[in-house]
């Protein structure tokens, strides 16, 4: 398998998971699944892109190492993603 493609694969099976343990540990609902699947999809989108830009501007404009940008970005974009949820998705 091509490792864009397994990328691909991962990154949604994550964002499945991570939706399935939010609706059954964190989270209670307050819009219908369609709805609220919509809105978690587009947070991820633009926490893929929020990734993609920090890395690019740690890396290629900072001249951080990828790895400990990687680390950093990810906090940031963890964070960033719980909020959204939490103030868009769920409550």
């Amino acid at each position: 398998m091509h490792y864009l493609e397994a990328a691909f694969i991962a990154y949604t099976f994550g964002l499945i998971w991570n939706y399935y343990l939010s609706l059954i540990w964190i989270f209670e609902s307050r819009r219908g699944r369609a709805a609220e699947l919509s809105m978690v999809i587009a947070i991820a989108v633009g926490g893929v892109l929020l990734t993609e830009l920090l890395l690019w501007a740690f890396v290629a404009n900072a001249g951080m190492d990828p790895i400990p940008a990687k680390i950093i970005v990810l906090w940031i974009v963890l964070i960033w993603n719980f909020g959204m949820r939490k103030a868009y998705v769920f409550h």
